[in-house]
């Protein structure tokens, strides 16, 4: 083993995380509701979205999230916002769910720091 060969925190690894903050934080706090991230073994899935009403209280409705981030997703601008080309293996998974998944995807950018759902 050399010298200079230690753990890395990928590019890659640090932009999800950013994603995942910058998502949490606009449902947390301007939404008011709870997010719930997924940590382990997702398959397409980031997190659930729990709607709370204006008293903060839970009534069971959640819808899930597949969140995606980086200024590669913003290329394509559109008159409603901007083009995502995704895979059709994860549009099927989507589809298939029990639970709602909202937009199908959510594009961060962290530029910004904003979320496009």
């Amino acid at each position: 083993m050399s010298d200079n060969e230690y753990p890395e925190y990928s590019e890659t690894a640090a932009m999800g995380e950013l994603g995942r903050w910058i998502v949490e934080g606009t449902v947390r706090d301007t939404l008011r509701w709870l997010f719930r991230e997924i940590q382990k073994g997702d398959l397409g899935i980031d997190g659930f979205v729990e709607i709370l009403d204006d008293e903060r209280q839970g009534h069971g409705r959640l819808f899930a999230l597949q969140l995606k981030t980086g200024p590669s997703y913003f290329t394509e601008p559109n008159d409603e916002g901007f083009l995502f080309r995704g895979k059709r293996k994860h549009l099927r998974y989507w589809l298939g769910l029990s639970v709602p998944v909202l937009a199908l995807v959510v594009l961060c950018d962290p530029e910004t720091n904003t979320c496009h759902w």
